[in-house]
């Protein structure tokens, strides 16, 4: 209950909650997949994109792809939640578009808005910024065009 006093720690909080929560589990695991998935998918999207909006669309659905959204799953169950995972890989290895992704996560009143994963992606990006390892204004484009990844 937020509205009292926390009866224990933020990180063993956040362990109650890491099975279910994407973001609580950053805090309950020292922010594995931030470090370990997230920032190293931002690079491989700058390589692949040759612009930021790539690499952030690139890691977002990488992400999506390794974690099921636990927004999604939240609102919508479980299995909405894996859906998009094998979608976001699909668009990934080439077997479906961006663009009919977009749609089906849109659909039906944006129930299936991937929050927890863009959470991600912004402390991913926060991580590369931090380290240096990407910079302000970035040294590639925002954008490669219509045509990328």
């Amino acid at each position: 209950d937020v509205s009292q006093p926390p009866t224990l720690p933020l990180r063993p909080i956040m362990a109650l909650a890491a099975e279910r929560d994407l973001i609580a589990r950053q805090y309950a695991n020292g922010f594995r997949e931030v470090f370990d998935d997230g920032a190293p998918a931002v690079l491989e999207g700058i390589e692949r994109t040759g612009s930021l909006e790539g690499a952030i669309i690139h890691s977002h659905l990488r992400l999506m792809a390794d974690h099921p959204d636990t927004l999604i799953a939240r609102k919508r169950g479980p299995d909405e939640a894996e859906e998009s995972a094998r979608r976001a890989a699909a668009v990934l290895a080439g077997r479906a578009t961006a663009a009919d992704l977009d749609a089906w996560l849109r659909a039906e009143g944006n129930g299936r808005n991937p929050g927890a994963t863009a959470d991600l992606v912004a402390a991913s990006l926060f991580v590369l910024l931090h380290e240096r390892r990407i910079t302000l204004p970035p040294p590639v484009p925002w954008t490669a065009g219509p045509d990328h990844d």
